[in-house]
Order: C-alpha cells, then sequence, then structure tokens
C-alpha cells in the first residue's frame, strides 16, 4: 500500500552527541531555486553546492561508473541524461514506492561501499506536488534501509521529509520521524554517520535534522531513489526527476 505507518514514527531520543552546528548543512536560497510548474518544465538551475573535501560524483552523463541501477517490479522507468543531470520518470499506475513492503522504487547504487563514520549528501531536483511522489537518499546494508527522503502526501499531508530506517518486509520503522518542507523543487539530503557520540545516525533534508541512536554496521552501499505509490496499486502519479550529485565526505 502506498500509506506507510506512520503510527510508528517516533522523534529523535533528547540528548548530547554530535556537534550539529559543526555540520555542513548549508542550503540554497529557496527562492533562488523555486522550479515553478508542473513536473520541471524544463531543465532545473544546476548546483555545485557539494560540500568541500569530499568524493563528488556528477550525474551530467547519466549513470557513471561504478553506480548500479536496481530496477524496480513494476517496470516502465525511464532514465537518461538530460540538463547535464540524470533524468529519472516514473510513470503512473503501479507504485513504485520506498518502503518495507513496497520496495519499487527505482534506486541507484554505488557499487564500492562506504566504511567507517562518513558523511553523504545528494542534491535532487524534482516537483513533489501529487499523493505520493518521493525522492531520497539513503544507505544500505543488507535489508536495511537509513533514508533521507521528500515525500508528498501519504500518513502525513503536504511536502514532508521523512529521516527513516526500516528493514525490508518488516513492515514497520526502526526509527522515523517528519517534518514539514517548504516547495522548492529542490532538496540536498544528508546522512552522516559521526566518529563518536550517543547516536549512530544523523539524517536531514534541506537543513532538516533527526537523531537517532538505531544499529549501526561497518559498511553501507550508497543508494539514491525516485518513486511514487498511491491508495490503491494502480493510482500512483507520474515523477519527474533530475540528480544532481553525491557526495562522500570525511565524518564529524
Amino acid at each position: 500500500m502506498g500509506c506507510h505507518d506512520y503510527d510508528r514514527f517516533r522523534g529523535p531520543p533528547p540528548g548530547e552527541g554530535l556537534d550539529l552546528a559543526a555540520a555542513d548543512l548549508a542550503v540554497a536560497d529557496p527562492a533562488a531555486v523555486d522550479l515553478a510548474g508542473a513536473d520541471l518544465a524544463g531543465c532545473p538551475p544546476a548546483q555545485n553546492d557539494a560540500p568541500t573535501g569530499c568524493v563528488v560524483t556528477y550525474f551530467n552523463a547519466g549513470a557513471p561508473k561504478g553506480w548500479a541501477e536496481v530496477l524496480s517490479s513494476p517496470g516502465g522507468i525511464v532514465t537518461s541524461a538530460a540538463c547535464g543531470m540524470l533524468r529519472v520518470q516514473v510513470p503512473a499506475g503501479a507504485n513504485h514506492d520506498f518502503w518495507s513492503v513496497s520496495l519499487g522504487s527505482y534506486r541507484l547504487e554505488r557499487t564500492e561501499p562506504v566504511v567507517g563514520p562518513v558523511q553523504v549528501f545528494a542534491r535532487i531536483d524534482a516537483r513533489l506536488d501529487t499523493v505520493e511522489q518521493l525522492v531520497g537518499l539513503y544507505l544500505r546494508e543488507g535489508t536495511r534501509y537509513i533514508g533521507a527522503e521528500a515525500h508528498f502526501g501519504g500518513g502525513v499531508a503536504g511536502l514532508h521529509e521523512e529521516a527513516n530506517i526500516f528493514i525490508e518486509g518488516l513492515g514497520q520503522y526502526e526509527m522515523g520521524d517528519v517534518r514539514s518542507l517548504a516547495q522548492t523543487g529542490s532538496f540536498r539530503h544528508m546522512i552522516a554517520r559521526p566518529k563518536s557520540g550517543i547516536y549512530n545516525w544523523v539524517i536531514g533534508t534541506n537543513g532538516g535534522i533527526s537523531q537517532s541512536s538505531a544499529p549501526d554496521a561497518p559498511a553501507y552501499t550508497v543508494g539514491i531513489t525516485v518513486g511514487n505509490a498511491g491508495s490503491a496499486s494502480t493510482s500512483a502519479p507520474a515523477l519527474d526527476a533530475y540528480i544532481q550529485w553525491v557526495a562522500i565526505c570525511p565524518a564529524l
């Protein structure tokens, strides 16, 4: 189903840990990147705002070497190099959701895992304005997903970010947090594994912050997701998204 089990969402526990003041969470002025119109009619503006001192992959020629597409089970997704970015077109109809019991979204994964503490950032453009459209960044270890997602509608009305951790097939979240987002048409996602502190994870989109002490593992696969969902299995809306870059950075 498209509606996620938000009753299991919980806020992050209070406490100390990572010094968030030092984190690179700067967001471009939303007014400068507003992409009015239906599903990005035209090229989104390039934003070279990846953090410095990082390994940055630009998707200006489509999916580059060292990244592998995970094609979703409903099919019909089209990818191409466009606007100096990787364009992902998800068709209307069947669900291509990014969720424990419906993991059918388009996913693009880095073939070499990241090891140890790390920060990962991504810039994705999409006009999310129809229930349910979504884009996001994730880290994966086996069947466990740690995600920073922008999502429209579903269990929460309107455009919002989801910071979530779930295991494929389990049907519930290990950790989840949601907050509303401004409609800019461009999303800067972040997932961090700090070097030390009481939290294993710091997750956010467009400057939002959630923290969790959920389980950790030595290495993770970095991935990007684009998808849709509907209340019925044939009612998901189409989505047009552009992946600009992914940055892998030293941990704080």
